[in-house]
């Protein structure tokens, strides 16, 4: 990202790939900047809802869940 540090989707692509590791932390840190540079990117908040119902955040998942299909039916 030392390019386009900027671009949400990327750090989205970021994040999916430190998710398939297990890498958990690296990939809420991604899922973060993902979000703060494109808020409505329904791919994030949907890795957002696995990654929380990863950690047994079921209700937050479902929101974060909700969240992806009303950006991106």
């Amino acid at each position: 990202m030392k390019r386009s540090p900027e671009f949400g989707f990327g750090w989205v692509r970021i994040a999916e790939l430190e998710f398939s590791f297990g890498h958990t932390r690296a990939a809420r840190e991604s899922v973060e900047k993902a979000l703060a540079y494109t808020p409505r990117n329904a791919q994030a908040h949907a890795l957002q809802g696995f990654l929380l119902a990863a950690e047994n955040h079921s209700h937050e998942a479902i929101t974060a869940f909700t969240e992806a299909i009303c950006i991106d039916p």
